[in-house]
């Protein structure tokens, strides 16, 4: 489930990753970095001062759909077959500044039974958080 209780329009990119295989992370200051899913469940989020500008998937990646929410807006989106040794990334855009807010995976090691993402935003009191449910 995706959830967009920001005050502007949020992009949901969904896709699912080898645990082992990098994104590539594009930052404001020109700094490219690897960030590589692993297991469980993980946030990364940009910085005010040298935000994510673009995120690539690895070409071993399967890309499952790029939803974009208007305030208040949810979507429940279907993602299966996800192997044990594979995640699902999601990466939060924010359409106002056009820049990403974070990057959220989660790689269970089983079965992923429910993943929950939630953006908001407001001043300084931007956030995403994410809850999730797994079978071992």
């Amino acid at each position: 489930m995706l959830v967009n209780n920001a005050s502007q329009p949020e992009t949901f990119t969904v896709g699912v990753v080898e645990e082992s295989a990098n994104l590539t992370v594009h930052r404001q200051d020109g700094d490219i970095a690897n960030y590589a899913p692993g297991p469980g469940s993980t946030t990364i989020y940009t910085t005010s001062n040298n935000k994510f500008v673009k995120i690539e998937f690895p070409e071993s990646a399967t890309l499952h759909g790029e939803y974009t929410l208007q305030p208040g807006e949810e979507k429940l989106i279907n993602v299966s077959g996800v192997a044990p040794d594979e995640a699902i990334v999601v990466l939060v855009y924010d359409e106002e500044d056009g820049t990403y807010r974070a990057i959220k995976s989660l790689s269970c090691g089983g079965a992923i039974l429910g993943y929950r993402i939630t953006s908001q935003a407001g001043g300084s009191d931007d956030w995403t958080m994410s809850t999730h449910s797994c079978s071992h």
